[in-house]
């Protein structure tokens, strides 16, 4: 397997990642996740493993709600943040919090009744990289377990920071004007 980007898990490393999912647009991505989740999870004590769960907010909503939840993420800073969360969630806990790799997860294989594969495709950019953390959550998987993965387009970052607009209306994106930004987009 190829190595992560220093750059990206020094981003996460800093612990940027804490209240994405509380402000901004983050609060409607974490709701309408929150809804297709319960559209399609099997009911509780289901086993889910929450693959690159960040700090885990969707981790302990769903333990909250009585699943078995195991958490794993690359940083370590990430899994150490998740333990702020569990005073919001009184009387819950995780099954498991623990540093990992999306393309090799320390469980049995069958073992999972539904995997959140919502941050590792956002990242991992080969292809043949790609397709071993999807295989991965599917050795996981027991039968007719459900995957929910989430991935960006190649446009994406690159309309997002087009449409950054400070409220006077000037373009507040400094990214576009920057190198390393412009060779990601490329790439």
């Amino acid at each position: 397997m190829k190595t992560i980007d220093k750059t990206f898990l020094a981003y996460y490393e800093a612990g940027r990642e804490y209240n994405r999912l509380r402000e901004n647009i983050g609060l409607i991505e974490f709701e309408r996740t929150k809804e297709l989740l319960l559209e399609h999870l099997p009911e509780p004590p289901a086993v889910i493993y929450d693959i690159g769960g960040a700090y885990g907010e969707y981790s302990w909503w769903l333990a909250s709600l009585g699943y078995e939840v195991h958490l794993f993420d690359l940083s370590p800073t990430n899994i150490r943040m998740s333990v702020k969360l569990a005073g919001e969630y009184p009387g819950c806990s995780l099954a498991a919090s623990e540093v990992c790799d999306a393309r090799d997860v320390p469980r049995e294989d069958h073992s999972a009744d539904a995997v959140l594969l919502m941050g590792p495709l956002y990242h991992i950019t080969d292809y043949s990289e790609r397709i071993a953390a999807i295989r991965e959550s599917r050795r996981l998987l027991k039968e007719n377990g459900v995957l929910f993965a989430a991935a960006l387009t190649p446009f994406s970052v690159l309309l997002y920071n087009l449409t950054v607009y400070a409220p006077d209306g000037e373009n507040k994106s400094t990214y576009l004007e920057d190198p390393d930004f412009l060779s990601m987009v490329a790439r």
